[in-house]
């Protein structure tokens, strides 16, 4: 990266977020983005890790403010980074495994609306790159070490 281009607050750092991968059956746990980065796209749900703050807290936390919904996280199953220093951000993205214990998704915090969306109609919305290539390597079980999906 360019020195120039980092953000002229001093002190900045990557700030490190979770995203959840919750499957119900043949359904993954979407979110459409109210904000930025990836606004009006549907995500995985997920968040800013806080301080003090495991990455399975904030994966159950983040999936409960947005949508209403309890889940278990179990493990990480994908790291990336989402970098734009025009627009003033740098994230570290965990995204956690996590299982569905109850609720119906109710848009709430980041969240413009929130759905259970049926595998086979995932081409049908506007999902983020990157969320549908992971939705489609864990369904089609292509991630290394994961065991199949229950349901």
């Amino acid at each position: 990266m360019n020195p120039s281009a980092a953000p002229s607050a001093a002190g900045a750092m990557p700030r490190v977020g979770v995203g959840a991968l919750v499957w119900r059956g043949e359904q993954v746990l979407l979110v459409q983005r109210a904000k930025p980065p990836h606004q009006g796209l549907w995500t995985l749900p997920g968040g800013k890790l806080r301080w003090g703050e495991t990455l399975s807290q904030a994966a159950e936390r983040e999936v409960w403010e947005e949508t209403s919904v309890q889940v278990s996280a179990q493990t990480i199953i994908h790291v990336f980074e989402l970098l734009a220093t025009a627009a003033g951000y740098h994230y570290v993205i965990v995204d956690l495994l996590c299982h569905y214990q109850q609720g119906e998704p109710v848009a709430a915090d980041d969240a413009s609306q929130a759905a259970w969306v049926d595998y086979a109609r995932l081409d049908h919305w506007p999902v983020e790159e990157q969320t549908l290539a992971l939705v489609r390597a864990y369904f089609q079980q292509r991630l290394p070490g994961l065991a199949p999906r229950e349901g």
